[in-house]
């Protein structure tokens, strides 16, 4: 009961403070939200909301370099936070296939009966398809120019050369050899050529889409938890054999959760 009066107390507050100034209420209020964090006096998701809901106090549509800094600070406190997710992702796929789709993955792996599962997942099997021509004579590829130049540049989140990688996505959903596998299985695949070298270049890499993003998928890479998150991630496609999978393994579904809510709570702050 002590909590519900002190969040009231607080969006009264915020509120009283809008009115007095509205010019700052963005930096007030994201310092009562930090501030009140610090406390306890919010759970984990109105900590996340909270703030979030501050970034975009003064202006209907903040400009995305205003507040990336913030949302990242989000997803280390709550990293499932969806709104969080939806801003990176919808932003960075103006530039790229890989944040994105990371993005979109990690919704459906963290909900994978969601109603916005299987329209996740027509979202990445789009993105993957961004370099590929299509046709009779099967599936080229045409990499930017900029991804291959900035393969090993080194600047904060260069994605250039899994921007290559994730191509495979797309590839091997074309593949006609691989068409009597169902999509998780493609996409496991897939995985494991973009992954197949991160061990010995990771170091090269920095920032907050690898630290937070790549190296989660890596480290799932790296265990027996794999091929049950992608099962998870694809059970928006309802095809039978995933459906089937998914349902026949619960004992492994847990395990997965387990071992995910672990790795999860060293990310928090």
């Amino acid at each position: 009961m002590q909590a519900i009066k002190n969040v009231l107390l607080v969006r009264v507050l915020m509120s009283w403070l809008q009115f007095k100034s509205r010019s700052n209420m963005k930096k007030i209020s994201l310092f009562i939200s930090f501030f009140f964090i610090s406390l306890g006096v919010y759970s984990q998701e109105e900590q996340c909301d909270s703030i979030f809901q501050s970034l975009f106090a003064t202006e209907k549509y903040a400009y995305f370099q205003n507040v990336e800094n913030k949302l990242q600070e989000i997803l280390f406190i709550c990293p499932d936070h969806k709104k969080s997710h939806f801003h990176i992702r919808n932003h960075y796929e103006k530039y790229y296939i890989s944040i994105p789709i990371m993005a979109l993955m990690w919704q459906n792996i963290a909900e994978p009966h969601s109603k916005e599962a299987r329209k996740n997942i027509k979202r990445i099997n789009k993105i993957a398809d961004r370099y590929l021509t299509i046709d009779k004579k099967g599936t080229s590829i045409e990499i930017p120019e900029k991804f291959i130049r900035d393969w090993d540049a080194d600047y904060e989140n260069n994605v250039s050369n899994l921007e290559t990688g994730f191509t495979l996505i797309g590839v091997m959903n074309h593949a006609p050899k691989l068409k009597s596998l169902n999509s998780a299985e493609r996409m496991i695949m897939a995985f494991e050529k973009i992954f197949f070298k991160t061990d010995s270049t990771r170091i090269n890499y920095h920032g907050f889409y690898w630290d937070f993003y790549v190296d989660y998928f890596f480290n799932l890479y790296k265990t027996e938890h794999f091929k049950t998150a992608i099962y998870l991630c694809m059970l928006g496609t309802k095809e039978a054999e995933i459906t089937t999978w998914v349902n026949n393994n619960s004992q492994k579904i847990k395990f997965f959760y387990d071992w995910r809510e672990s790795y999860l709570s060293k990310l928090k702050k």
